[in-house]
């Protein structure tokens, strides 16, 4: 029997699925930090049912409906379920506009994925990341046919631009904190920067990743395998978990942040 080792715990699939209003063509797949490694007894399950009929789920009570997928929750075997029912239709389209992607310079990152419907790129970006790291459930073929349909090396390439911009509009800010000697707000938009930047380098490093707060469990679990990734590790184990006590502290530490930051994009190949 098919089970998923869940904190200690195992779920029979069987009965997993039991509570779930799939169809025989869905595809359902279970993902985001505990499937991943690196959650914690708080952590939800996150359970993707991608369907040809979103209009099906309109019987089901759903705390969120949006026009492209809908979520509702659950609790088992101690573990609460995040259910989100999505649209396999869009999935195939924004599989489509990752792999057409041509990264030329000229254009603006956020205009190279042209998004069905006004979605917002956060939740759409959400869902290739849950889905490219997550583990099929049931329809085990259709899943995997429809990552084979991925350009990965795209994906990756489009998430370390767009994760660079975001350290390019909080860099300037701790730049200029620094420059007009404001060094305790710079050490504050620094360790904002220093997120963005190991963001950036993660995903350089083909390891996905949706929220800020998984990034230092995503590079540990890098770190072990390997070495530049951990000598990063130490740096900014060294740069963030310090006590600073007066100006003149928080001012090195201000300008190690800047120093790291430029360490770690300079070995992000672009």
């Amino acid at each position: 029997m098919l089970e998923l080792n869940i904190l200690d715990k195992q779920i029979p699939v069987s009965k997993l699925l039991e509570v779930l209003k799939y169809k025989e063509d869905d595809i359902v797949f279970a993902a985001g930090s505990l499937i991943e490694g690196i959650g914690n007894r708080h952590s939800d399950l996150d359970i993707f049912i991608l369907t040809e009929s979103l209009e099906r789920f309109n019987e089901i009570e759903c705390e969120y409906d949006f026009d492209q997928f809908k979520v509702t929750f659950t609790n088992a075997y101690g573990i609460g379920f995040d259910i989100e029912v999505w649209s396999k239709e869009l999935l195939l389209e924004v599989i489509s506009k990752i792999n057409l992607i041509q990264f030329d310079t000229s254009t603006r990152t956020y205009n190279l994925l042209d998004l069905p419907n006004n979605n917002r790129i956060e939740d759409i970006m959400s869902l290739v990341h849950r889905f490219i790291t997550g583990t099929a459930l049931y329809n085990q073929d259709g899943f995997n046919s429809l990552l084979e349909k991925l350009n990965l090396d795209n994906y990756y390439r489009l998430m370390v631009r767009m994760s660079m911009n975001e350290v390019d509009n909080t860099i300037d800010d701790l730049i200029g904190n620094v420059d007009k000697k404001d060094f305790t707000n710079a050490v504050l938009v620094g360790r904002t920067v220093l997120v963005e930047t190991l963001t950036t380098y993660l995903f350089s490093m083909k390891m996905s990743l949706d929220r800020p707060k998984w990034v230092y469990p995503k590079l540990r679990q890098l770190a072990e395998t390997d070495d530049v990734a951990k000598k990063f590790m130490k740096k900014f184990d060294e740069i963030t978990f310090v006590s600073l006590s007066n100006e003149k502290e928080f001012e090195k530490n201000a300008h190690k942040i800047l120093d790291f930051t430029n360490l770690v994009l300079s070995k992000i190949e672009l």
